[in-house]
């Protein structure tokens, strides 16, 4: 970690700051929970904020940027029955709006379609799936299925837009490892 810049240095002094307090006055006062706990959270926060990671986005998400509740009843409902068949008034209906409120607040505040966000998702849990278990299991014909996809041309477009490559290339890939 470069610690002589920005706000690295600071959080750097921080800590230095913090060990040069322990080791000239002692450490009696490190039996005070309340005050490790907020000197532990500091530590952890800054240095969660300064590094990136896999959480990364999430934790710079702005507040503000919160969803909707009605957006996130929808996309509660959308990942508690990703492998059934939904429609847009279906998820209207869990979401208790209207399809064109969905439609608007997924435009807004997701930048896509409640749809095409499923779908999405979808994508996503098929590719992990066949990273993980290859062609060893079932075929690829049966998890695209089980997801929710019901027209297999189609599938393999989307999963080769989204990850640039076939599914069975991903299970091939898999299965050599």
């Amino acid at each position: 970690m470069p610690s002589r810049h920005g706000l690295t240095q600071s959080w750097c002094r921080l800590l230095w700051d913090l060990a040069h307090n322990i080791d000239h006055c002692g450490s009696e006062w490190l039996s005070f929970r309340p005050t490790v706990a907020a000197l532990e959270d500091c530590l952890l926060r800054g240095l969660l904020q300064l590094h990136r990671h896999n959480y990364s986005d999430r934790l710079h998400r702005r507040d503000d940027e919160a969803l909707p509740r009605h957006v996130q009843r929808a996309v509660d409902y959308m990942r508690e029955h990703i492998e059934d068949p939904l429609t847009v008034g279906d998820i209207a209906r869990a979401a208790c709006i209207s399809v064109r409120a969905l439609e608007q607040g997924f435009k807004r505040h997701c930048n896509t379609t409640p749809l095409a966000w499923l779908r999405e998702q979808r994508l996503e849990r098929v590719h992990h799936v066949l990273s993980r278990q290859g062609l060893d299991s079932e075929p690829i014909t049966t998890i695209a299925y089980r997801h929710g996809f019901a027209h297999l041309g189609r599938f393999a477009g989307y999963y080769r837009e989204r990850f640039g490559e076939t599914p069975s290339q991903t299970a091939a890939r898999a299965a050599r490892r």
